[in-house]
């Protein structure tokens, strides 16, 4: 139920229990860097909300009416300051819960993970009830309410200050 966690397909079926019984069938979800840091290697959505992002491969998904389709999707993450989308209060982010070591990379991590949380030297900006609460070097707190960005890039971090409104938003294309 968390990006880093594992469990066998087996275990994951029988733990989902809901008002109209007990899971009967599973689907793993992506592939994982099993042998590294746990971390998945596609795009995972649940129930609307991206909580894993790669950009790379098909992703598999059921409508609302039961129907499936296999297709290349790719997402973009567009952000906020003070309720503004436009330059120069518009930022971005490379992808949602996936930590990356490249000293260019911008990442989003929330509630959905709980995976590997390395020593680093990214800026830790931490948003808790759409609001930046802390601005630090290193660090890895993911606020309840909120979001954790990471990132070395100096245009960006210069964009925020703690206690100014902040959001962001995915949309999708093929």
């Amino acid at each position: 139920n968390q990006i880093g966690n594992t469990t066998t397909l087996i275990d994951l079926v029988n733990s989902v229990t809901d008002a109209d019984g007990k899971g009967i069938a599973g689907v793993n979800g992506t592939f994982f860097a099993a042998y590294s840091d746990m971390q998945p290697l596609g795009t995972l959505i649940k129930d609307g909300e991206v909580v894993h992002m790669a950009n790379t491969g098909s992703t598999f998904s059921f409508d609302y009416l039961g129907g499936i389709s296999v297709d290349p999707l790719y997402i973009n993450i567009s952000g906020g300051i003070n309720n503004q989308w436009e330059w120069p209060n518009n930022w971005y982010a490379w992808n949602i819960n996936h930590f990356y070591t490249d000293p260019s990379a911008v990442m989003i991590f929330d509630i959905n993970y709980n995976g590997p949380r390395p020593e680093h030297t990214f800026t830790s900006i931490e948003v808790d009830k759409n609001s930046v609460t802390k601005i630090v070097k290193g660090g890895f707190h993911i606020p309840s309410e909120g979001f954790l960005i990471l990132t070395n890039d100096n245009t960006m971090i210069d964009k925020f200050q703690v206690g100014i409104p902040v959001d962001y938003k995915t949309t999708y294309f093929e």
